[in-house]
Order: structure tokens, then C-alpha cells, then sequence
């Protein structure tokens, strides 16, 4: 599979990406996976959370970032950052609401978090954590949609 290509977002949320990432953007992402391969390429900022063995192993020789193989719950690497750390944070691994919960506070002002298959009811707790935030929905196909929450100022 062609990793580098896009991450395995919505079309729209790619293209969003390709506009907002850059060298400098700092990124923690929970779940690794094209999206890994991709924002290694662009940025010099990228820390990426994994929980599953054999994923990280076919991952991390992929990239030549910060890619952390931890066991489940993974959120609590949140403790580690300073609030306001991340210009984006990407949320498309295991335990979504508890990451949301852990990281919202690390993004910076005008940031963004991003979730992944979003349209999941089991994820209906974001909108109510994330109700300050300007969100955009996008969908891919009635079972798959790529949302993202912008900081307020």
C-alpha cells in the first residue's frame, strides 16, 4: 500500500492536511498508520502513540520519527506534554473519547484535533467536550467520516 500518498482520511480532510501541515507543525497522533507515514514526511514534529505490537513493528521502520509502542490505556502519555503543546492532534486509535478527554488541552489556541471515523455514536461525547470549538464534518461514504475541531483563540 502506498502510505505516503494521503492518510487514511476522508478526501476532504487530506486535502485540509495538505494545506495546514508543514515542517513545523507539531503532531501527536494516537494509532499509527498511513497517516504516520505521511505527516513523517512533512514535519519534523511528530509524535505517534501505538498500542499494537505487530502494527508497530510493521510501522516504525517506515518512518524515522517518534513512535511509541504502549500498552492500553495509551492516553495517560498525555501527562507528559504541556498544555497547548500541539498544533494538531490526530485521534484514530483505541480508546478515542478518554484520548479527546486527555488531549484536548494540549492543543494551541487556533489548533486542531482531528477523529477519525467519527460518525460512530460511541463518539457522541466529543461534541459535548468539544463544545467551545468551531467543528467541520466531512464524509467519505455514509460509514466513514473525518471530523476536526478547531481551539478557540
Amino acid at each position: 500500500m502506498d502510505y505516503e500518498k494521503n492518510p487514511w482520511l476522508s478526501t476532504e480532510a487530506n486535502r485540509f492536511l495538505n494545506s495546514y501541515v508543514n515542517q513545523d507543525t507539531k503532531i501527536l497522533e494516537f494509532g499509527a498508520g498511513g497517516s504516520t507515514v505521511w505527516f513523517s514526511g512533512r514535519t519534523k514534529h511528530l509524535i505517534t502513540i501505538e498500542h499494537d505490537n505487530n502494527w508497530y513493528q510493521k510501522m516504525s521502520p517506515q518512518v524515522d520519527t517518534d513512535i511509541r509502542l504502549l500498552p492500553r490505556p495509551y492516553y495517560g502519555v498525555c501527562d507528559e506534554f504541556k498544555d497547548e503543546s500541539f498544533d494538531l492532534i490526530l485521534i484514530d486509535g483505541r480508546d478515542r473519547i478518554r484520548c479527546i478527554e486527555k488531549a484536548h488541552s494540549k492543543v494551541k489556541p487556533d489548533g486542531i484535533l482531528m477523529l477519525d471515523n467519527s460518525e460512530r455514536d460511541i463518539y457522541s461525547a466529543v461534541h459535548e467536550i468539544l463544545a467551545t470549538w468551531k467543528m467541520k464534518n466531512t464524509i467519505e461514504n455514509p460509514l466513514w467520516h473525518t471530523s476536526w475541531w478547531r481551539k478557540p483563540l
